[in-house]
């Protein structure tokens, strides 16, 4: 009967560690005289200590032994010697005074302040690197409302800060006729999805420009983060180039032209003097003649061709 009970006791205790395992929580078993029986992970770390140590080797405030009350607010001396201050919630009884508790953290004023600040400062820096990089960006929650905003997304909207986007729909700057797509976009992101999609968006002063929206799912708060830059100049730059190469083209089929013209007026010509001349050219004028009506220069006589007051010559230069 002992030994089915110490069993049902340490899957109970297991059973808790686990559920306190997956709320991040720290979890201690206690005997009736407050010494430790289980830890888990959670509280390891709390109590500054190796999660491998004996629960024999571990001493848990004396407040979570004594006391029956729940939940208890206690100091515990983590290993380095530091005080932290914890709060105990008791899950469990046992029959002969054993307790199972979870426990926490609590942060005082201090600490919270110092954790804002923290949170504050790494908004700012995320601003900076987006800023100098002219990049504008804005968080949306699971209702599609921007949460957060960037200084150079204000800019890329002309407006004076970007308080002003805080609250509002993110496509309310963008043409009415794109704006069901966008959403529709956005909406059709998977889980871990991304999209780049090219777009117009309204200034403030009525100006169109070009944009490149690059959107994501933020994990943790299920809505979007998208960062946008303009893409105007370089949307011009690229019809700029298909326009001269487009201007290339067309001058390649006129040099083309030109250059052939010319070649065909020449084999007129020396068809025009092997007809004239055929009984006066001699056999090495009479081949260069042909090679030049077919567009070829028979380059093993390296010779050119001289019209004189005479008859056609060949005369070698080689």
């Amino acid at each position: 009967m002992d030994g089915t009970m110490a069993r049902t006791k340490f899957a109970l205790f297991e059973e808790f560690q686990h559920m306190a395992d997956s709320l991040d929580l720290g979890f201690i078993a206690l005997s009736a005289s407050g010494d430790v029986q289980a830890f888990n992970t959670a509280y390891a770390v709390l109590a500054g200590i190796d999660a491998a140590t004996a629960p024999k080797d571990i001493k848990a405030p004396a407040a979570l032994g004594s006391s029956d009350s729940s939940p208890i607010e206690a100091s515990l001396r983590q290993q380095d010697g530091r005080q932290i201050a914890v709060r105990a919630d008791r899950v469990s009884t046992g029959a002969n005074g054993e307790k199972a508790l979870f426990v926490r953290e609590i942060l005082g004023d201090q600490t919270l302040q110092a954790a804002k600040r923290k949170h504050e400062e790494t908004i700012r820096r995320f601003d900076i690197l987006t800023d100098r990089s002219g990049m504008g960006m804005w968080l949306a929650g699971p209702d599609n409302l921007i949460l957060e905003a960037n200084p150079a997304m204000a800019r890329l909207l002309e407006l004076a800060g970007s308080d002003a986007l805080i609250g509002q729909d993110p496509f309310a700057n963008t043409p009415l006729d794109e704006q069901p797509w966008l959403r529709e976009s956005l909406a059709n992101l998977s889980p871990d999805g991304a999209a780049s999609i090219r777009h117009n968006l309204l200034q403030a002063s009525g100006t169109v420009i070009r944009v490149q929206s690059d959107m994501t799912r933020d994990p943790v708060t299920g809505g979007y983060i998208t960062f946008v830059r303009d893409v105007t100049e370089e949307e011009q730059l690229v019809r700029d180039l298909a326009g001269r190469n487009q201007d290339l083209e067309h001058f390649s089929i006129a040099a083309s032209h030109d250059l052939r013209e010319p070649m065909r007026k020449i084999t007129i010509y020396a068809g025009m003097l092997e007809e004239d001349l055929a009984d006066v050219m001699s056999d090495t004028a009479r081949s260069v003649n042909r090679g030049v009506k077919r567009g070829q220069f028979p380059v093993e006589y390296r010779s050119i061709l001289l019209v004189q007051d005479g008859p056609l010559a060949c005369v070698s230069y080689s």
